[in-house]
């Protein structure tokens, strides 16, 4: 996520006239990201939160299976 927001330099020239605003809003995306990460690891349990971030691909190919079962075994408990 952070290594993708850097692509160019060129994409900083848009911000030019507020850069100021730029590292604000970043800082408040930072800050947002840590308090919905630290909230959603409190709330569920390890197993959904990593559900949850299924989008990450490396992490999904390892427990893709792992995930499938406990989602399954969720659905039918229910």
């Amino acid at each position: 996520m952070r290594g993708r927001r850097k692509k160019s330099s060129k994409s900083g020239s848009k911000y030019k006239d507020s850069k100021g605003s730029r590292s604000h809003r970043s800082f408040l995306f930072r800050l947002w990201t840590y308090i919905t990460f630290n909230l959603g690891r409190l709330r569920l349990r390890k197993d959904d939160f990593i559900f949850r971030i299924r989008g990450l691909w490396a992490r999904r190919k390892l427990l893709g299976e792992f995930i499938e079962l406990k989602v399954r075994g969720w659905f039918y408990k229910r």
